[in-house]
């Protein structure tokens, strides 16, 4: 975004027969550049011959009235009306009923791959998607813009560098799917504060194309300011209970965590199963039969029940070795005699948009024993926070990071019998300023020690002169991991 750089299209030129209609230069042409209103031209273009061929004949019209149709059913299986629904709620049922039906739909002949479906990822689906949500009477359009960490509009050569993502017109809301996690009406990562304000530094102007002629998206019209999401948003939250093993060496650990917003899916894919996935959604339509039993009664698919059965039992023994190898990650220490772990929230719907899960284990490292008194190193229970290192600390180009976001531990340690807690008044701390923060704030009873930490990074762009600031508050978690806390035997 900020250094110096040069891009060039290099082609084979050709000026023999038909090169007039293929639009090739000339042999040794240095052509000039493409004006970026030419390629949104040419994207519009491309979406207009997909929506002919894709939409507006009826043969191809009728996959997406196919949606709609099982949206439909599926909406009256829980007892409610689609006709009843607001835009919005439309939007939604559609979102989930081709996601369901298109990207979960049960294939033995995919089986190996639907085990680990959350690997899958997808280009969002700008089409598909708006062409479902206009088969179904709404008023959607496609936004067409740049990645925010990308090039900038006047620097793109082709209509493959602008990003597309359909939008639902009148209630503002984006709808995309890159991974089978996605939900409704999450703002992709990569537009976040796209903008055709021209008084920012960097503005990424974006434009919305709708329907203008029948058999066209040709409608160009400037797009929405897209919103940037708050660190609040994009959390990642331990909350954990903690005690000393009988062994005196082991933390004894019972963990939840939830993934808020940007956060989610890498770990989603890790851990979430295709049967447990499958089967949430197979509930929230009302649908009767579970996947093994829609095979039971199949004759096609009665032969391979056994075969599904011991796919799911597998992926299900994988899954505890994923918790483990998160764990483990996480907290960058031994992991051991991990137990109770499953996914409680998906985190794959709206209305339930955190992915929760938990787990007990013991976790090693972290005690030290110094005669009859132990030490805990408490600071350590957050890994190795983020260093910046010396070569590092002086910073004349601004500072881009994935997404504005925020770790948190909320944690109750279990004084031993027989002990008392010494040192926690030390272990508060807090710097705060306007680009972030690492705030501590610890306070105990005759049993219990409670520990609230939070890092936040509160923007996901941060122009050279915070760049102290941010060095302020990462340095402040860097010290911090070097806190003890003292059990003295009484």
């Amino acid at each position: 975004m900020q250094l110096p750089f040069i891009r060039m299209n290099i082609s084979l030129g050709y000026r023999g027969l038909g090169s007039k209609y293929m639009d090739t230069k000339k042999p040794g042409e240095v052509a000039k550049n493409t004006d970026s209103e030419e390629f949104m031209d040419d994207k519009a273009s491309e979406f207009s011959g997909t929506y002919y061929s894709e939409y507006w004949m009826k043969a191809a019209k009728d996959q997406y009235d196919a949606i709609e149709s099982d949206a439909k059913r599926k909406t009256k299986q829980t007892g409610i009306s689609f006709k009843d629904f607001s835009d919005e709620e439309k939007a939604a049922q559609l979102f989930y009923t081709l996601r369901f039906t298109k990207m979960l739909n049960f294939d033995i002949d995919q089986l190996s791959k639907k085990i680990n479906i959350g690997h899958y990822s997808y280009d969002g689906l700008a089409f598909p998607l708006f062409a479902t949500l206009k088969a179904s009477g709404l008023d959607p359009a496609i936004l067409v813009g740049i990645d925010r960490t990308g090039l900038r509009m006047s620097e793109i050569m082709d209509k493959s560098d602008l990003t597309a993502t359909a939008y639902l017109t009148g209630a503002n809301k984006f709808l995309s799917i890159q991974s089978v996690f996605d939900i409704p009406f999450s703002v992709p990562v990569e537009i976040e504060g796209n903008t055709n304000n021209k008084s920012f530094t960097f503005s990424h102007p974006a434009a919305i194309m709708s329907i203008k002629k029948m058999n066209g998206l040709t409608n160009i019209d400037p797009g929405p300011d897209v919103p940037v999401s708050t660190s609040d948003k994009n959390a990642h939250i331990e909350n954990l209970k903690l005690s000393v093993a009988p062994d005196k060496s082991n933390l004894a650990v019972r963990r939840s965590t939830t993934m808020k917003g940007y956060y989610k899916t890498d770990v989603q894919k890790d851990l979430i199963l295709y049967e447990d996935y499958y089967e949430a959604e197979r509930k929230a339509f009302n649908e009767e039969k579970s996947l093994l039993e829609s095979l039971e009664d199949s004759k096609k698919g009665r032969k391979y029940v056994d075969e599904v059965k011991s796919a799911f039992d597998q992926a299900r023994k994988n899954q505890k070795e994923a918790f483990v190898k998160e764990a483990k990650d996480w907290f960058e220490q031994d992991v051991t005699d991990l137990k109770d772990n499953k996914t409680d929230t998906l985190g794959v719907r709206h209305t339930a948009p955190n992915f929760v899960y938990s787990s007990s284990f013991n976790l090693g490292g972290l005690i030290k024993k110094a005669g009859n008194n132990l030490i805990v190193e408490i600071g350590k229970i957050q890994g190795q926070p983020f260093i910046i290192k010396d070569e590092q600390r002086k910073r004349d180009i601004d500072a881009y990071m994935p997404f504005a976001r925020s770790l948190e531990y909320n944690i109750e340690l279990e004084i031993p019998e027989g002990y008392t807690a010494e040192g926690v008044a030390a272990l508060n701390k807090k710097v705060q300023n306007d680009a972030g923060s690492f705030i501590v704030e610890a306070s105990a009873t005759d049993r219990i020690v409670t520990l609230k930490i939070r890092k936040h990074y509160l923007h996901n762009f941060e122009p050279a002169k915070n760049w102290e600031k941010i060095v302020a508050f990462t340095d402040a978690a860097n010290e911090w991991v070097n806190t003890k806390l003292l059990f003295k035997k009484k």
